[in-house]
């Protein structure tokens, strides 16, 4: 119960936090009645779980042997922090990655694509559209939360200076980071190739982003 607590809830709850919960639960919300149907309705449930871990196991293993017959996905994979899902869902949302003829036309796929919100001259904030696909999205999302939590990551001084511009506003910071991250993740799935950390931080694509990392540290 100590492990589960702690896994769930992020190693917020400790033994100093479980232990008299536990305690306390004995004595106010433990079942007098139909003690053996309750266990039986656990114990299909926990059986129900199982089946649902074994089939979502299944899955997993049949993506993962999909994404080794994808150049594209292979050379995705070799990025950090871009698990089989991540790479699987970017592949499929693409489709092929040569038709397109730059990162803004994956911006406006994703929805990710910045738009103004103005009333007659009054020009107003600028919020990503949101119109794409949902999935690819998130992908992008999630990836660049993840790159960003590493200290001396690609984008790490990027997101940093995000953070000082805008007053702390991290969904913000993260967003921007996704955006970032497009060019990188089209060029690789178009040449099939390696990820070269030392090659991309020295292209004209990075410049900005070695500099600010070198800042940073």
């Amino acid at each position: 119960m100590l492990k589960l607590a702690k896994t769930v809830s992020r190693n917020h709850y400790g033994r100093d936090k479980v232990v008299p919960l536990l305690q306390s639960a004995k004595t106010t919300v433990a079942l007098t009645q139909a003690s053996a149907v309750r266990r039986q309705e656990i114990t299909h449930l926990l059986a129900r779980w199982t089946l649902v871990k074994e089939q979502i196991a299944t899955v997993e293993a049949d993506l993962a042997e999909r994404v080794q017959r994808s150049p594209a996905a292979r050379a995705l994979l070799t990025l950090p922090e871009v698990s089989v899902v991540c790479a699987a869902t970017i592949v499929a949302e693409l489709g092929t990655p040569e038709d397109y003829e730059a990162p803004r036309q994956v911006l406006k796929l994703a929805g990710m694509n910045l738009v103004e919100k103005s009333s007659g001259t009054k020009r107003g904030r600028t919020y990503q559209s949101k119109r794409g696909r949902p999935m690819l999205r998130r992908q992008l999302f999630l990836l660049a939360g993840r790159w960003v939590k590493q200290r001396g990551g690609l984008y790490r001084g990027y997101y940093e200076a995000l953070l000082a511009r805008n007053g702390g506003c991290k969904t913000k910071a993260v967003c921007a980071v996704a955006r970032k991250l497009v060019p990188l993740l089209l060029a690789l799935a178009e040449r099939q190739e390696a990820f070269d950390r030392d090659r991309w931080l020295a292209g004209r694509h990075q410049g900005t982003v070695a500099m600010e990392g070198a800042a940073a540290s």
